[in-house]
């Protein structure tokens, strides 16, 4: 429990550190961290209930994707601003450093297993990523159609009306 609280706050000072390189507006900063929280959350979770590194960071980033998507329609502001902080809590720098720490001492079997690793995890954030635009994308769009059809039976009223 306390280790889970203190990589949460983590997720948090991570997320918080790439707002303000981004330079979020003040106003936008606590959806921000939000998703920041909720992706650290995510995946802590999943890692917890014995989830692969990959499967994890995919779900984790799929949503803060959805998450990002729907905020951005919200406050009318671009979906980066609340998915790339969001998302990066989830990069893998610990297996990115001990990747290279292992190849540069000459260790490559190990400097291999943490490279195939931190490569699994960006895959898993990048297909979290396709996965969650793919699905907003398909949500907006049967949402629009509905919204036309309806607007285009709401005409046809108001024309026989004025018949």
């Amino acid at each position: 429990m306390n280790d889970l609280l203190i990589r949460l706050l983590g997720g948090v000072i991570g997320t918080f550190g790439f707002e303000c390189f981004f330079e979020v507006k003040l106003n936008r900063i606590p959806a921000s961290m939000l998703g920041g929280i909720v992706g650290t959350f995510v995946y802590l979770v999943c890692i917890r209930g014995g989830m692969h590194e990959f499967v994890a960071n995919t779900i984790a980033a799929f949503l803060i994707t959805l998450y990002s998507e729907t905020v951005a329609r919200i406050l009318h502001s671009p979906v980066p601003t609340f998915q790339i902080p969001g998302l990066i809590v989830l990069v893998p720098g610990r297996t990115l450093y001990y990747t290279m720490s292992n190849l540069i001492s000459g260790n490559f079997a190990a400097g291999g297993q943490f490279a195939v690793t931190t490569l699994q995890v960006g895959a898993g954030i990048a297909d979290g990523i396709i996965c969650g635009t793919v699905l907003f994308g398909l949500i907006e769009l049967v949402v629009k159609k509905a919204n036309s059809a309806i607007h285009a039976k709401q005409e046809k009223r108001r024309c026989r009306k004025i018949k």
